[in-house]
């Protein structure tokens, strides 16, 4: 099951089984100040039949840890103790737009008093670390050789 670890949002998505395409399959909402909802994913992928996780782990641009990457790590590590599921970390720097310009327009326009712009939707990105995944170009968060 891919997890995309959002502020406000958890993403999820699974992929076929040649492991290649991800299709979104919903999302949880974080509560600000709560804890990690890792009942709620393991309790996800029970439904889903998930045999392994992929989170997008999200590093900053020198490739370092910032504090959500370090989250995103302990809740990898906490599923895979209540699963014994494997989990695998992919590197999300520049996923979140160069993956899909050519099928998108730029930004999209949210309305509103600041006019925020929206990121890409989630499952372009969950699709392009299934992507990765499959082609083991990026695993455990490093390139593999």
């Amino acid at each position: 099951m891919g997890i995309d670890y959002g502020e406000r949002r958890i993403g999820l998505a699974v992929s076929d089984p040649t492991g290649t395409i991800a299709t979104p399959v919903g999302h949880l909402v974080r509560r600000a100040g709560k804890r990690a909802p890792v009942a709620a994913l393991v309790r996800r992928a029970t439904e889903l039949g998930a045999t392994g996780f992929v989170l997008g782990l999200p590093l900053d641009a020198e490739g370092g840890e910032p504090a959500r990457a370090v989250e995103v790590r302990v809740v990898g590590a906490e599923l895979a103790k209540r699963t014994g599921y494997p989990v695998r970390y992919v590197d999300e720097r520049f996923t979140t737009r160069s993956p899909c310009a050519p099928s998108a327009p730029s930004a999209a326009r949210r309305g509103g008093a600041k006019g925020m712009w929206m990121r890409w939707p989630q499952p372009c990105c969950c699709s392009m670390r299934w992507r990765c995944q499959a082609d083991g170009r990026q695993a455990s968060g490093e390139r593999r050789r």
